[in-house]
Parts: C-alpha cells; sequence; structure tokens
C-alpha cells in the first residue's frame, strides 16, 4: 500500500477469485482490478460517486482508508456473483468523524437507517477478511458521534435480508475506558435519541428486525467495547475470538457498584430501565436459529452473552 512501518503491509499478489463464481477485491484498489463485463457494468454504476481521491492504492490517513473502505462495500454490494470476498490490508480503519450511514442503507429504512452503520452488508455470501495472515486490520472510532454527545457505533451491519457474512481476523475497537464506565456518553449510541430499538445495537449487528439470516466471526477481536460487541437476530456463529469490555477492574472498584451506578446514569439520561441489554459481549436480540460459540473470551463486561 506504500506505507511503512508497523501500521500497514503491502497488498497481497493474490487477489484473484478463487473460483468462477467469486469476485475478490483488495479494499485498497478494488476500483482498478479485472472483472468480468458483467461485473465491470454493475461496479462502474455502483461507483459513479466515488470521489478522485480515494482512488489511491497508498492513503496514510486512516480516516481516508475507512471512506475507501467503505465505497469497496458499496462495491461488493452491487455485483451480481454468486459470493465475494473483501480483503483488508493490515492497518487502521478509523471512522471517526463519518457521521452518516453507510451509503448502501436505504434512506427510508425505519430500522436500520437510524443505526448509522458505517459499514453495511447488503447482499448474500460475503467474506470480509484480513489480506495476510499476520495483519491484524483495526475498525475504529473515537469521540462523540453523530449527535455530538455519545460515543457508540455500529461499524457493521448485515441486512436483515441478507445472509452468508464471514467476518475473520478483524479487529473492532471502540472507546469506552473503565474510568468512565458510568457515563452513558461512553456506552449510548451515536444515534440514541432516534433509535427504535435503542438497547439492541453492538458493534456488530446480524440482522435487526427478523429473518433467519446468518453470519460468522471467526479470530476476530472486540476492544473498548461500547454497549454490546455483537448484537444478533439471525443464526450467529463465533469461533476463536476475543472480547474485551471496560468494566472496571475489581481490585480497584467495586463491580456491582460500578454496574449499578451506570444503570443509573442511564436509566435517568433516557427515562426508562437499560434493563438486561447492556455492555454484553453477544447479545442476542430475537432469536432466529443456534447461537454457536467456540474458543473465544469474554472479559470485562457485565455479561458475557446475553441470550
Amino acid at each position: 500500500s506504500g506505507e511503512t512501518g508497523g501500521d500497514t503491509a503491502p497488498p497481497p499478489d493474490d487477489c484473484v477469485a478463487e473460483s468462477e463464481a467469486s469476485v475478490t477485491l483488495c479494499a485498497d484498489r478494488f476500483w482498478a482490478q479485472e472483472l468480468d463485463a458483467t461485473s465491470r457494468a454493475e461496479f462502474d454504476a455502483a461507483l459513479v460517486d466515488m470521489p478522485a481521491e480515494l482512488r489511491d492504492e497508498a492513503l496514510v490517513d486512516p480516516v481516508a482508508r475507512a471512506r475507501q473502505l467503505q465505497w469497496a462495500i458499496v462495491a461488493a454490494n452491487a455485483l451480481s456473483a454468486e459470493t465475494l470476498t473483501v480483503l483488508l490490508p493490515d492497518g487502521t480503519y478509523d471512522f471517526t468523524g463519518l457521521d452518516e450511514a453507510h451509503p448502501s442503507v436505504p434512506a427510508a429504512d425505519f430500522y436500520q437507517q437510524p443505526l448509522l452503520p458505517k459499514l453495511f452488508v447488503r447482499r448474500d455470501d460475503v467474506t470480509l477478511r484480513a489480506a495476510q495472515e499476520d495483519a491484524a486490520p483495526v475498525l475504529t472510532a473515537s469521540g462523540p458521534g453523530a449527535d455530538g454527545v455519545h460515543h457508540g457505533r455500529v461499524f457493521l451491519l448485515l441486512d436483515s435480508s441478507a445472509t452468508g457474512l464471514l467476518v475473520e481476523g478483524l479487529t473492532f475497537r471502540g472507546d469506552a475506558e473503565s474510568a468512565s464506565f458510568t457515563d452513558p456518553a461512553r456506552s449510548l449510541h451515536e444515534n440514541d435519541s432516534s433509535l427504535y430499538f435503542r438497547g439492541q445495537w453492538g458493534s456488530a449487528m446480524v440482522g435487526l428486525n427478523g429473518g433467519a439470516n446468518h453470519a460468522t466471526f471467526d479470530g476476530c477481536r472486540f476492544e473498548r467495547v461500547n454497549g454490546s460487541a455483537i448484537s444478533a437476530v439471525g443464526l450467529l456463529t463465533v469461533t476463536d475470538s476475543v472480547f474485551e469490555g471496560a468494566l472496571p477492574d475489581p481490585e480497584e472498584t467495586d463491580p456491582q457498584a460500578a454496574t449499578e451506578a451506570l444503570y443509573d446514569a442511564v436509566t435517568a439520561e433516557r427515562g426508562a430501565s437499560p434493563g438486561m441489554d447492556f455492555h454484553g459481549g453477544i447479545r442476542r436480540a430475537y432469536a432466529y436459529g443456534p447461537t454457536v460459540v467456540e474458543g473465544s473470551s469474554f472479559t470485562g463486561f457485565v455479561q458475557g452473552i446475553v441470550m
């Protein structure tokens, strides 16, 4: 990608489809890849509004890289290939200041538009994975979001009508801190007052308003989580992943007292108790199918898994 140091690595040279039915896109040069005639026409139509400055393989700014990744997902959503993979080179994808919903979210979507997801997958059989085995792409944001107060973001949302999402080797990093655990601003969604399902969002989400879609997270990390790490309606499989919450160290602060203080603060701000929908590793909203969790760890949460 033209960068030096530990933040990034050159993109792999094997950005090729695994079969005739597949398309593989490198997130930092997807606009220039060879495609069949049908895919090229779909691709060009989807990217007509993509800013020229984002068509650069050597982006250094993490926010610009996040915007570039958003357009890679726009392209992925537009292609009719049976399966599709987007490879993320090593580095940070910083969504700070990118307060709007992903361009693929329908403007009139009552349920998903207010969540302001930064990446929105709305087609079947998509894989998002690190470009190389030793790469560790980080999706992150810090500070207040769209409402200028609350910090919680939805980094990735699978459309309720889509299925077959596989996420491999990515890190989702919020900005929650144990020192400010009892501050609702750190825990509530960036558009909290406008959400219909106010407590059911997560850093990554599988559907929302029903449907038996399916997502798998393998070898992922969820760090400094605001709210919940994963909120899932459809089928969910999680393997070999790490979940790290912000609940204060019990040797420094009584976790029970901290949790009660947070609940009281959120209740006062919202005018209603958050109930159990708060600071968990995995939250099952309405379970359309089984939940499988293997080889994974949960630390520093009020609830590891809520079902």
